[in-house]
């Protein structure tokens, strides 16, 4: 995979340079700029990468290096990379997940096919400890499968955070922004 033809088709679609500026942390004086922190993350699905640990791993090369324009021997570590996204700013994340989803639904690609030739726009909303944060995160799938909204949630709070995702997702979308929902056992509300 050419990996640069790749990136400029995305950068054709999505405004991903307006997006990296746009991610904010509460970090006073960051070596490693939350842009850079989120071009890492976004790549993970263009590079294969299931953990921050392959993140760290691919950041050391050289290679890497220079496709992140970076002078330090790292673009960053798995231990950094988490700690940045724990002070994210998660409205700014919402708006661009938003932001994409709109970008998207141009493109019709959310409807799922039935054999019966029936369309149908399918919202999935699940929980699970994205590297030791645990979240509540809907997506829209269909020909892609795109996260529309995030909640992160404390101890024995998924259920709430679930039906804050769905709510919020909702009252922006309207009613019947998806045809069906799925979801596990847990997040039946």
């Amino acid at each position: 995979m050419n990996i640069g033809k790749v990136n400029k088709i995305l950068e054709d679609k999505f405004p991903l340079k307006e997006w990296e500026n746009k991610v904010q942390d509460t970090r006073k004086q960051p070596v490693i700029p939350p842009s850079t922190i989120f071009k890492l993350v976004r790549e993970t699905v263009l590079f294969g990468q299931k953990s921050s640990l392959e993140v760290d791993h691919f950041g050391r090369l050289s290679s890497s290096l220079k496709w992140h324009q970076s002078n330090r021997k790292i673009v960053a570590s798995d231990t950094t990379i988490l700690r940045v996204l724990e002070g994210f700013n998660c409205d700014k994340v919402r708006e661009i997940l938003n932001d994409a989803h709109m970008v998207l639904e141009d493109e019709d690609i959310f409807r799922t096919i039935l054999p019966s030739g029936r369309r149908l726009k399918i919202g999935i909303v699940d929980s699970s400890e994205f590297g030791g944060f645990p979240a509540s995160v809907l997506i829209v799938a269909g020909a892609v499968n795109a996260p529309l909204d995030v909640e992160l949630y404390s101890r024995d709070k998924e259920l709430l955070a679930t039906k804050t995702v769905l709510n919020r997702a909702k009252d922006k979308l309207g009613k019947g922004f998806v045809d069906i929902t799925l979801g596990d056992g847990p997040q039946r509300i």
